[in-house]
């Protein structure tokens, strides 16, 4: 019984040494990011991996995320090559990025429109002088991936589209639930109560830690998730989320409410990959991707834009599907179709998992479906 209760103790100790280590790994993630001053005002810090001579390829993060989303992506995408040359900044008003300064003759609502993040990464970017990127982003990331794709084709190798939509000018729960509801919804209920008609300039650098508990908790419970996503990552996600300003929240928000690339879209040139979650209930499938399918189509036959679109899922009817953030939850299997993609040209062709989750009973059979538009490489 005694040996017993030593072997039970040991494991307790380890398992807390593992905790530790974990939470000291992600303190270290923060310790070494980078910081510029951009022509554009804004102090970005980012991260950066790999050899200046190695294939560049640059992360741009999600709505009130960091390029802490990528953290696990990124050391998959080093497993399978050290070399490779990765930046992940910090987007404005995230992370440990600085918000714009307020200037009295212009709007609260002017500091974060999407051309205003794409500026900043484009700044970054020449002033890392690399001509030419493999450009990947997630959410908000991937619809300032788009435009930076449209505006600067010349500069980007593959792009590379996670959870994304081609029109969040009309997409149903910015709309319906984080416009009408939540953020100019309850929000500003809350935030106008306490500061009057002047609320969006008096709240522009308080935090969502500055309205209390309950807010805190909804974020926690409701916005900083992912099916399959460990525990102590979705933590260390949720304690730099309610430190974003509220100034961002708004912001950012109004910035993408302005954009639809619909039409858009068929002028794309570069070769694009777009990877997709079937739990995805952000950006569906019935309104999102088909849209952006129908606009592949259509750079395919205007500018002969080859495209691939893949799509995660357990396909069963359990409610435990890969969600919006799939890539905090399989951040190996997205790793690897990003590294098969700036390497060879597409993602990789196994539809059935074959990877490590056959080890691990906590994590779903990952299969895929592939759909490709113009000439298969």
């Amino acid at each position: 019984m005694k040996f017993r209760t030593e072997i039970i103790f040991f494991f307790m100790l380890f398992a807390h040494y593992i905790a530790a280590q974990s939470i000291e790994n992600k303190d270290e993630f923060a310790a070494t990011k980078k910081s510029v001053q951009l022509s554009t005002g804004i102090e970005m810090k980012y991260f950066e991996s790999g050899k200046t001579n190695g294939i560049p390829l640059v992360l741009l993060h999600g709505y009130t995320d960091s390029s802490r989303s990528f953290q696990n992506v990124i050391q998959e995408l080093l497993d399978l090559d050290k070399d490779l040359w990765i930046i992940a900044p910090d987007l404005r008003g995230h992370g440990e990025t600085s918000l714009p300064e307020m200037h009295p003759m212009k709007n609260v609502s002017d500091y974060f429109k999407m051309s205003d993040f794409v500026n900043d990464v484009l700044d970054l970017i020449k002033q890392k002088n690399i001509a030419k990127i493999h450009l990947a982003g997630h959410s908000m990331g991937s619809i300032i991936a788009q435009e930076i794709a449209l505006k600067e084709p010349e500069k980007i190798s593959t792009l590379i589209l996670l959870g994304t939509t081609a029109d969040p000018k009309n997409n149903a729960f910015i709309n319906e639930f984080l416009v009408s509801e939540l953020v100019f919804g309850t929000w500003e209920k809350q935030l106008e109560n306490q500061y009057g008609s002047t609320w969006r300039e008096k709240s522009y650098r308080s935090t969502p830690m500055d309205m209390g508990s309950d807010v805190m908790d909804f974020l926690k419970e409701n916005w900083v998730t992912e099916t399959y996503a460990p525990a102590t990552f979705l933590d260390a996600i949720y304690n730099e989320t309610i430190k974003v300003p509220l100034g961002t929240w708004f912001g950012a928000l109004e910035g993408m409410c302005a954009v639809n690339n619909t039409g858009r879209l068929e002028n794309l040139k570069t070769r694009t990959m777009i990877l997709w979650a079937t739990g995805d209930v952000l950006f569906t499938e019935e309104f999102d991707q088909k849209t952006l399918k129908s606009a592949l189509e259509k750079a395919f036959r205007k500018n002969s834009t080859a495209s691939y679109f893949k799509t995660y899922g357990t396909f069963t009817e359990a409610n435990n599907e890969i969600g919006h953030n799939f890539h905090w939850g399989i951040p190996k299997h997205v790793a690897n179709d990003i590294f098969q993609f700036i390497t060879n040209g597409n993602p990789s062709m196994d539809t059935k998992d074959k990877n490590q989750l056959k080890n691990d009973p906590l994590l779903p059979q990952v299969n895929s479906k592939i759909q490709f538009f113009g000439f298969h490489k």
